[in-house]
C-alpha cells in the first residue's frame, strides 16, 4: 500500500478513497447518490479533493492554469483593498466552509465582514458575506445550481461567477432569500455593492 500511495497522503481510484488514519489503512467507497454528513466529511484526510453538497461528496479535480490565474489576480486585488480599509478578511481555496451538517464547501475566494470575524476558524463556521467561484468544466453546473442555492439559503450577500474562457463576470446579490443576477461585466470596471469603494478592471483579472 505504501508503494501505491508513493508518499501521497491519499489516493482516489475508481470511486475509492485510500488513506492512512491512526496507523491504519482506510478505504472509503464514494459513489453518486451516497449519503454523507459533515461529521463523516471531517474524517477524510486533509486535502482530499471533495466538497459536501446536499449530503453528497463531490469530487473536485485540480483546476487549470487559467482558473488559478484569475483566482490569484482577484485575491490580490481584494486583499489589498480589504486590508487597507480594515473591512474584514479574505480567504482563498482550499478552505472548508461549514454551512450546516449536510454541506461543506470550498469557495475559490471568500470575504467575511469585520463585524462577523468570529466565524473565522479552521474551518470557517458559517456563510461568508461574499463568495467568488471561477468556473471550470467540472464545476460550472454546481456553481450555477446547487452551490448558488446553498449560498442564498445561508445568507451570502454577494456572489460572483467568473467565466475565465468567455472572460465574463456575473455579480449576484441577495434578494428575498435568492441570489439574483445584478450585473454582467463583459468588460470595464467591476464594482461591489458590499465592499465600499472596491473596483477591479476586467483586464486586470485576466492579465497573465
Amino acid at each position: 500500500m505504501e508503494n501505491l500511495l508513493a508518499g501521497q497522503p491519499f489516493l482516489v481510484v475508481r470511486g475509492q478513497l485510500i488513506f492512512r488514519r491512526d496507523e491504519e489503512w482506510v478505504i472509503t467507497g464514494i459513489h453518486p447518490g451516497q449519503h454523507f454528513t459533515a461529521d463523516e466529511y471531517r474524517e477524510l484526510p486533509e486535502g482530499a479533493p471533495y466538497q459536501l453538497i446536499n449530503n453528497e461528496l463531490m469530487l473536485m479535480p485540480s483546476p487549470f492554469e487559467r482558473h488559478q490565474l484569475v483566482v490569484g489576480n482577484l485575491y490580490m486585488a481584494l486583499t489589498t483593498h480589504v486590508r487597507r480599509h480594515r473591512l474584514g478578511a479574505v480567504r482563498i481555496a482550499p478552505m472548508d466552509v461549514y454551512l450546516d451538517e449536510n454541506n461543506v464547501v470550498q469557495p475559490d475566494i471568500l470575504f467575511i465582514l469585520e463585524a462577523r470575524r468570529e466565524v473565522i476558524a479552521n474551518p470557517i463556521l458559517g456563510a461568508p458575506d461574499l463568495v467568488v467561484e471561477v468556473l471550470s468544466r467540472a464545476t460550472e453546473s454546481l456553481d450555477r445550481g446547487p452551490k448558488r442555492d446553498l449560498y442564498a439559503r445561508h445568507g451570502v450577500q454577494e456572489y460572483w461567477i467568473i467565466d475565465p474562457e468567455k472572460q465574463v463576470v456575473e455579480v449576484y446579490t441577495l434578494q428575498a432569500e435568492a441570489l439574483i443576477l445584478n450585473h454582467i461585466y463583459p468588460s470595464g470596471t467591476i464594482r461591489s455593492s458590499l465592499l465600499a469603494g472596491f473596483e477591479v478592471e476586467m483586464d486586470t483579472l485576466f492579465e497573465a
